[in-house]
């Protein structure tokens, strides 16, 4: 939550938002499934991303979607593929 919070006041976010920050927190919220985190990944070509993946892995997640080219680099990690938002739309769309 701290970081959707940090991102959202972000003047270049901030400008295509309509309504005051914490509405789009409050809605976050109500939509988002909370994980607890019990075991922790080391080893993401940056340590700040690390959460991505301790989320993603015990969330049971089969995809995380990313711009970050170096996520893009890693190999699968158990059943979680690393892709691109293009890719994911292609694969969803059928293209």
């Amino acid at each position: 939550m701290d970081e959707v919070a940090r991102v959202i006041k972000h003047d270049k976010i901030k400008k295509y938002l309509n309504q005051p920050f914490e509405v789009y927190i409050d809605a976050h919220f109500d939509l988002t499934t909370f994980v607890p985190i019990e075991f922790r990944l080391e080893g993401s070509p940056d340590p700040d991303d690390n959460f991505l993946f301790d989320l993603a892995l015990q969330a049971k997640a089969d995809y995380l979607i990313t711009r970050d080219k170096k996520l893009l680099a890693m190999e699968s990690i158990e059943n979680l593929r690393i892709i691109s938002l293009r890719d994911f739309k292609d694969m969803v769309s059928g293209t």
